[in-house]
């Protein structure tokens, strides 16, 4: 039986079943309402009956103490579908298949909070989380993200997903303060002001590189934030890993192929990304033994999954375009 999500009296600006438009126009609800929550915390799944409760059950302690509203963005296989039916957390149901990056764009453009942070339904934030991503906001930062960790019982897929996505941001390389790279996406707040200004959130979804890259050209900095870490739980489909690693690869290889010369790089480069990628991950995690067992036991999916990403980035280069969402 389904377990009922905790309720927070500090979640009172959530309502439920409100729906979203595939496209979104500007309108007076991109603007801030000084009466809202300050806090907006959008949670993008596709594929998470396993790990929801958990997700939503642990933002909603995090932010206990902060004015604070949910929106759980959900592109699920209708057979797994698993909407969060009560007045603390908003639903928001969109096509299987659509890509998280459009998933919080979604989110974002229907959230009221003077800051939006990020999220998927496969991590469970650290108690205390809310107040300090928003302590991270200070004057000039663009935005502030907090440490990935691996949970200790998920199966090697799972591995090797945290792996490739993570290991740039685990929790023990995770230094707060200005960095020079990027956050993580799935454990990062933005002032909702900046990410609505014009030009800064591409219209085909929230892609953290290139929002990244927008927000520094505007003046502002990103930060790392301590003691703000979310944790991957939750088992992973490798059928459905491989499919999204090879569309955020076409995406990714169609943003860099901006010039023929790119475009030929990029496609001749593409049996050695995969090679690049793996020993890119092994140098992250081998100075932490307690990490070693697991990357070894998760290479071969480790593997697949990079292989997938090449093959994504080479057909994006070579086709110019991106695939629309579902």
């Amino acid at each position: 039986m389904r377990r009922p999500y905790r309720s927070h009296r500090d979640l009172r600006y959530c309502s439920r079943g409100v729906s979203s438009p595939a496209v979104h126009t500007s309108s007076a609800s991109d603007e801030y309402d000084p009466s809202g929550p300050l806090l907006s915390i959008v949670v993008a799944t596709t594929d998470a009956a396993d790990s929801l409760d958990a997700c939503v059950a642990a933002l909603q302690a995090a932010a206990a103490n902060t004015s604070a509203e949910i929106v759980v963005v959900d592109a699920a296989r209708p057979g797994l579908r698993r909407p969060a039916n009560e007045p603390a957390v908003r639903t928001l149901a969109a096509p299987p298949g659509t890509l998280v990056p459009s998933l919080w764009l979604r989110g974002l453009h229907v959230s009221r909070g003077r800051f939006v942070a990020f999220t998927i339904a496969q991590c469970v934030v650290s108690p205390g989380w809310a107040a300090r991503m928003v302590s991270g906001m200070t004057e000039g930062v663009g935005g502030a993200g907090g440490a990935l960790a691996l949970a200790s019982r998920t199966p090697r897929c799972t591995w090797a997903l945290y792996f490739l996505r993570y290991s740039n941001f685990l929790e023990e390389r995770w230094t707060p303060g200005p960095i020079a790279g990027d956050i993580a996406g799935d454990n990062a707040i933005y002032r909702r002001s900046d990410l609505l200004a014009p030009g800064v959130c591409p219209p085909g979804g929230f892609w953290e590189v290139d929002v990244h890259r927008r927000l520094r050209q505007r003046g502002l900095t990103l930060v790392a934030v301590a003691d703000a870490a979310a944790t991957l739980v939750g088992a992973h489909a490798p059928r459905r890993i491989v499919r999204e690693r090879f569309r955020h690869g076409r995406h990714y290889g169609a943003w860099r192929a901006d010039s023929t010369a790119r475009r030929v790089r990029i496609i001749a480069a593409a049996p050695l990304v995969p090679l690049v990628l793996v020993v890119r991950v092994a140098r992250r995690i081998w100075p932490f033994p307690h990490h070693r067992i697991r990357f070894i036991a998760a290479l071969p999916w480790l593997v697949v999954f990079v292989t997938a990403w090449a093959l994504g980035e080479a057909t994006g280069a070579l086709g110019g375009a991106v695939e629309a969402d579902a």
